[in-house]
């Protein structure tokens, strides 16, 4: 199963038996050069995915049959939020989410912060974010499309996220990684660049909710640090 291809199919139900490919998903298998009796996964982005076997290939058509379905395929046991500054370059920004996706995050929060741009949030452009998100999605052979938030400021995120939850803020005077044993949702925050101010450092080290971490004896990129910190997360969680 980890070396069939996997699209997105938003009408993968729990009832479905046989699934035209549409859109963009259609136009990828031909790409592709899919042919009849190859094995495909779909994905509904819902938390459903389902085992399919290619049954006809036509000049303008694909017909899937599925063959068994898979609920919460490639999710994690509990919820993974990243909350990461907006950053100033547009591909770092994307570099981020996409890996994040990877990682197996099920919500994204594009932070508006004291040292970032004051235009930082026309830089969020939701489209693309969600055609990244999308595609890593289907490389990661994941159920669910996480979902991107609007721009929010630290004080709305805090408010925002759930309060049984737990975060990390990646930060370089925080201490080591700690174990995480239950199944409450989890969140990364990172910086943007600059790191966040001394009135958002406030806020966040004050939350009860809030652990910080020092990931690396040296300095991080905000992108790197995001990413180091999800994957102490998974490591500490111990489901990875």
């Amino acid at each position: 199963m980890l070396f069939m291809e996997c699209l997105y199919h938003e009408h993968l139900l729990e009832s479905s038996s046989l699934l035209a490919l549409e859109g963009d998903s259609l136009k990828h298998a031909q790409v592709l050069r899919l042919r009849e009796g190859e094995a495909l996964l779909l994905s509904n982005g819902r938390g459903l995915c389902a085992e399919t076997s290619i049954q006809k290939v036509g000049k303008n058509e694909i017909l899937c049959a599925v063959q068994s379905f898979l609920p919460q395929h490639g999710e994690l046991s509990f919820p993974f939020a990243l909350a990461l500054g907006i950053l100033d370059n547009r591909d770092r920004m994307e570099f981020a989410i996409e890996k994040a996706v990877e990682l197996g995050v099920t919500e994204i929060f594009p932070l508006l912060t004291d040292n970032g741009e004051r235009f930082a949030a026309n830089r969020i452009k939701p489209e693309r974010l969600a055609a990244k998100a999308l595609a890593a999605m289907e490389q990661s052979h994941r159920a669910t499309l996480p979902k991107i938030h609007a721009p929010y400021g630290v004080e709305e995120f805090l408010q925002n996220f759930s309060q049984q939850s737990h975060i990390i803020l990646a930060d370089v005077n925080g201490s080591k990684a700690q174990k995480i044993s239950d199944v409450q949702p989890i969140c990364v925050v990172a910086g943007a660049e600059g790191g966040f101010s001394e009135r958002e450092l406030h806020l966040l080290k004050n939350d009860p909710r809030c652990a910080a971490w020092n990931l690396a004896p040296r300095r991080l990129r905000a992108e790197t640090a995001a990413l180091t910190c999800l994957a102490a997360v998974l490591c500490c969680h111990g489901d990875s």
